[in-house]
């Protein structure tokens, strides 16, 4: 589906508050943890294609923590929505005042591709959680991994509430320049720089989570 239709249809489905509910909330959030039990043999072959990493290092630092967020989100659901009373100004004495928790609407994520399931799957859950729709652009750099993610999201979810939308750089600039709600880019400063300035001509919020060099000591009996 076009990116900017896959957009309409999602904030179709927003404006109807579809997602808003406790009920489909939670429903979001299972089936997430489903698709990841019931294809945890895939992943492994996805992360090992891509790299190479061992069954252990993916549980570990990509599958685990997925696991851990969404039972922890699950716990925390009707906490995270209920009203919270504050006390009333001086202005509105004798009037009850409460500070209500919204879901902002509709979400895209970008992910890198050192972590390409963590840390793609990880920013849906908090936007799942809050009763938003999402968007992922996973990496095209980990190809096995982006094919997994396409194939089981549009198995697993309707795209008015989980959509992918997958290609190289030049969609990530047309995918941010489009009117989201807010976005999630993880990824390098020179790239993050370029797209808030694009997000920025839509006022779009959003959350960089950049990285940069990783400085590291070579000895000299190391074996390269």
């Amino acid at each position: 589906m076009e990116s900017q239709l896959l957009l309409d249809l999602q904030n179709q489905s927003f404006l109807k508050g579809k997602t808003h509910s406790s009920t489909h909330r939670k429903l979001m959030l299972t089936t997430l943890k489903d698709m990841l039990k019931e294809n945890e043999f895939e992943i492994y072959q996805a992360l090992y294609t891509d790299l190479n990493k061992s069954e252990h290092e993916t549980l570990t630092t990509e599958l685990g923590i997925l696991y851990t967020e969404i039972d922890f989100a699950l716990k925390n659901i009707d906490k995270w929505m209920k009203d919270e009373t504050v006390p009333s100004p001086i202005t509105h004495q004798g009037t009850k005042n409460y500070i209500i928790y919204e879901p902002l609407g509709n979400v895209l994520i970008i992910s890198p591709w050192n972590y390409p399931l963590q840390l793609a799957l990880a920013p849906a859950v908090g936007a799942l959680a809050a009763g938003n729709t999402v968007i992922l652009k996973p990496s095209e750099v980990t190809q096995a991994t982006e094919k997994l993610l396409t194939t089981l999201i549009s198995k697993y979810f309707a795209k008015e509430y989980f959509g992918v939308v997958t290609g190289d750089e030049k969609i990530s600039d047309q995918l941010v320049g489009m009117k989201f709600d807010y976005i999630f880019f993880t990824g390098s400063t020179n790239v993050g720089k370029k797209v808030m300035k694009r997000a920025s001509e839509n006022l779009t919020p959003l959350t960089l989570e950049l990285g940069g060099k990783s400085p590291a000591i070579v000895t000299a009996d190391t074996n390269i």
